[in-house]
């Protein structure tokens, strides 16, 4: 506890919102664990803020066709990334040439996390039009989140345990049904690699209520990025809250 409120003090000029003005106000020491859990949450959102600004831009990869295509020498010179896959119906895509080959399927539109760099040969199969797009994840995620359908965050600040609720409901999905995943990706404590930490793993259908749970968020020892990625069919709608 005296590390966080030592914490607030130092970034309070950093953080005009009135929620965070409150707790620190000359009664700190009698906010709730309520109010003090605010604060946390709102400075590590503008700590992502912060690093975010200070980042150098980095240039995306983007490529782009029609129907079925092979493309070599494909520079990925960052990692980790998000994979965005846009298409006119089903496609495939796969990166081979890395340390393993990694597969992209979409309906339309998927969206995921890849954890590579260095040079890939391209292998698209679809009948339509395609593009096929690699961003790096970058400082400046913030939570609460929400969306529709697949999606990679940013990465954001997680400096102790968190419990969120995460949400999801079929929405506008086409698909008979699909998987609702959310992972915390993050490295290994003692190894360089990516791993994804299953928060969720349901399956809605058309009939399918909402869904709801409450999950908690676990850092890791001397590991500072961790970003959020949703795995389902798009149309699905979610959120991801923070809980007080």
């Amino acid at each position: 506890m005296k590390k966080l409120l030592a914490l607030i003090l130092v970034l309070v000029l950093c953080l005009p919102a009135m929620a965070l003005a409150d707790v620190l106000a000359d009664g700190w020491q009698d906010a709730s664990m309520e109010e003090l859990l605010d604060a946390q949450q709102n400075i590590s959102n503008r700590i992502s803020e912060l690093r975010a600004a200070a980042a150098a831009d980095v240039e995306r990869v983007e490529l782009s066709g029609t129907g079925t295509a092979i493309l070599s020498d494909v520079v990925i010179p960052f990692a980790p990334s998000r994979v965005k896959l846009t298409s006119e119906g089903s496609c495939t895509a796969k990166l081979t040439g890395g340390a393993y080959d990694y597969v992209f399927d979409g309906d339309s539109y998927e969206e995921k996390f890849f954890d590579q760099s260095g040079t890939f040969n391209l292998l698209v199969e679809t009948a339509g039009a395609w593009s096929f797009v690699v961003e790096p994840i970058m400082d400046g995620g913030t939570l609460p989140l929400s969306g529709t359908g697949p999606f990679v965050s940013d990465f954001v600040e997680l400096p102790a345990p968190m419990i969120v609720t995460v949400e999801g409901n079929k929405g506008s999905m086409n698909a008979l049904l699909t998987n609702f995943i959310v992972k915390l990706n993050h490295q290994y404590k003692n190894l360089d690699a990516w791993q994804g930490d299953s928060l969720t793993n349901e399956m809605f259908t058309g009939t399918t209520a909402p869904f709801s749970a409450d999950v908690i968020l676990q850092p890791v020892d001397g590991r500072t990025q961790y970003c959020i990625s949703v795995i389902c069919e798009p149309g699905v709608e979610w959120s991801i809250t923070p809980k007080n």
